[in-house]
């Protein structure tokens, strides 16, 4: 299916005119006003200081951190990871607009609307499931799960039965083939049949930001292992890429500028049902920078709360550095022993809970207290065997007032201390300071890879004049019909001032020669994968600049004029120089005249 045939068939314009960009990025991002602009922090690279902005009246979004732009179409598209049929599928369902497909195309258009609408079915039949099985819901209550979150959340059960669920798919007409590939059925070895994947166990439904189910855990009622087994990946599904709750959990996120992240769905359902709304959860311990990125689209602020045995405490510790280098303030909440989020809510233990979030400890901090909760503190050398490994956990910390802040708290376990915390400071800095010597030795005696150059966001070149007045130009030919004509027949495309502003000149002047309108999105798919599609965008989006006035458009339209004048002045003077131009020619009366006009101009 060709480019073309997209665009014949879908109803674009009238999808663009029906959706509101505001409103679809709010959805994964938190947006603010600041002035005349509204802004956010990019959800397709990390930054703190907000540089994603949306024009509202021209429904479109730039980012000036990382250069992304576009309109509803390409941020659908790079924010879900989907394609241009996809993002317009989606929107034309939200604003309720029919599209019209051929026949060949058939009823799905690709494997994850498939997929998608297999694990629709699946979540009615568990949620039908849980409500025949008196001990499923026993079993849930028993667990504080209350009635109202059993709707909230979807859950369901998965009868003990092998091809209880495999049945209902085949009465709905699912081929189980594709049942397969959602992960919901598995083929038997012994035949050509199928059976259930998820049996005798609660059904949490995996859901992406947009409440879409995308995928199931299902955690056994009674002694089966695994205690949870989830839905393996798909092209509806990445494990790394999704956060339990996080569709309920996004708002409150981006409101309180703060995630909680904990292990199991059921941490994380009874975390927001205890008010604690800002809370998600991930497939398992394992956090990726992946699920860092997709928090960053909230928040930078991240307390990690997950159970305290010991693979919870390594799988925060894994952790922690990935979130350190996105530039989050990491946390780490210390969970009494043989506790975990859902146990110590399920006591009403609510206002502990908030204790321990507002007291979360910085990661070194954390790790410092994990040393010292397993070494023996009460002879001399368990005393230094443990003041050894705080020194190399102390060579981590890049800030030298910091690190003496946890100096001074580690003085009181030095052998020496009875001579004085001075001293016993003294020596523990100077093991420090050894672990960060022999560490930069090492560094450096290792071959190093090119590091790339980061791009401060900060730091962004200021346009010139001339930019500037070209700029406004350009916008001025776009936005009103007057000026397109008499800017074109006074400086033609080929006297702009950039490469950009030349390309993007001679599409407006196509565009009038052919009598076409001059909407932004037309533009756009005229200089689709051109150089000047970047400053069209920008042109879209900014709103500062100067006015555009008569007397701006005049004055701007002056201004490229003389610069083009002196070009050509320069490069006419340059080739009578070398004997390329005569007397007579045609050019040497150009120079001359220019010469007089930019003279008169001084």
């Amino acid at each position: 299916m060709g480019a073309e045939d997209v665009k014949f068939r879908y109803p674009l314009d009238d999808i663009r005119t029906k959706t509101d960009i505001v409103e679809l990025i709010s959805t994964y991002v938190s947006i603010k006003r600041s002035g005349k602009s509204l802004k956010a922090l990019c959800p397709f690279h990390t930054e703190k200081t907000p540089s994603f902005i949306v024009n509202e009246d021209l429904q479109r979004w730039r980012c000036y951190g990382c250069g992304e732009y576009g309109d509803v179409f390409t941020f659908l598209m790079k924010i879900e990871n989907i394609t241009f049929s996809e993002a317009v599928q989606e929107l034309a369902k939200r604003a309720g607009i029919t599209i019209q497909r051929s026949p060949a195309e058939g009823k799905w258009e690709n494997d994850r609307e498939k997929l998608l609408h297999i694990n629709n079915a699946a979540a009615s039949y568990f949620s039908q499931a849980l409500l025949a099985a008196p001990h499923a819901m026993a079993y849930l209550h028993k667990r504080g799960v209350s009635q109202e979150s059993i709707v909230k959340y979807s859950l369901g059960y998965a009868p003990e039965d092998w091809r209880a669920l495999a049945g209902y798919l085949t009465s709905k007409r699912i081929d189980l083939r594709d049942a397969e590939k959602a992960g919901l059925v598995i083929k038997s070895d012994k035949g050509s049949g199928y059976y259930d994947r998820f049996r005798n166990r609660i059904i949490f439904p995996i859901q992406d930001v947009t409440g879409k189910n995308i995928a199931f855990g299902g955690r056994a009622i009674g002694d089966e292992q695994p205690k949870y087994l989830n839905s393996p990946e798909s092209p509806a599904f990445a494990k790394n890429k999704t956060l339990y709750g996080l569709n309920h959990a996004r708002k409150s996120i981006a409101q309180e500028d703060r995630a909680i992240i904990v292990e199991g769905y059921l941490d994380a359902l009874t975390a927001q049902c205890a008010g604690f709304s800002n809370t998600v959860a991930t497939m398992g311990t394992a956090l990726t920078p992946e699920h860092v990125n997709l928090l960053s689209r909230y928040t930078h602020t991240a307390v990690i709360a997950f159970d305290s045995d010991s693979a919870g405490m390594s799988a925060t510790l894994r952790s922690a550095p990935m979130f350190e280098q996105a530039g989050f303030d990491v946390r780490v909440l210390c969970m009494p022993p043989g506790n975990d989020p859902d146990s110590l809510l399920r006591e009403g233990k609510a206002s502990e809970f908030t204790r321990l979030v507002t007291e979360a400890m910085p990661v070194v901090e954390y790790r410092l207290k994990l040393l010292q909760d397993s070494s023996d503190l009460k002879s001399d050398q368990g005393k230094v065997e443990m003041l050894k490994k705080a020194s190399a956990i102390l060579a981590d910390v890049a800030s030298a007032v910091e690190r003496d802040r946890y100096i001074r708290g580690l003085a009181q376990y030095h052998p020496n201390f009875s001579g004085g915390a001075t001293r016993a400071e003294e020596q523990i800095r100077r093991d420090v300071d050894n672990q960060v010597t022999a560490r930069g030795r090492a560094s450096s005696r290792s071959p190093q890879m090119p590091r790339e150059t980061a791009k401060p966001d900060a730091v962004k070149s200021r346009p010139s004049a001339l930019t500037l007045a070209e700029r406004c130009l350009l916008k001025a030919m776009i936005m009103d019909p007057i000026w397109g004509p008499k800017v074109i027949a006074e400086l033609p495309p080929e006297q702009f001032a950039t490469s950009q502003g030349i390309t993007l000149a001679s599409a407006i002047a196509n565009r009038l020669a052919a009598e076409k309108g001059m909407a932004w999105n037309d533009l756009a798919e005229d200089l689709a994968g051109t150089e000047a599609a970047d400053l069209l965008s920008e042109l879209s989006i900014a709103d500062s600049g100067p006015d555009i006035t008569a007397q701006a458009v005049e004055d701007c339209l002056k201004r490229l004029k003389i610069h083009w004048k002196r070009q050509r002045l320069k490069d006419l003077a340059a080739r009578v120089e070398q004997g390329e131009i005569r007397s007579s020619d045609e050019e040497f009366a150009e120079y001359w005249r220019l010469v007089q006009e930019l003279h008169n101009t001084v």
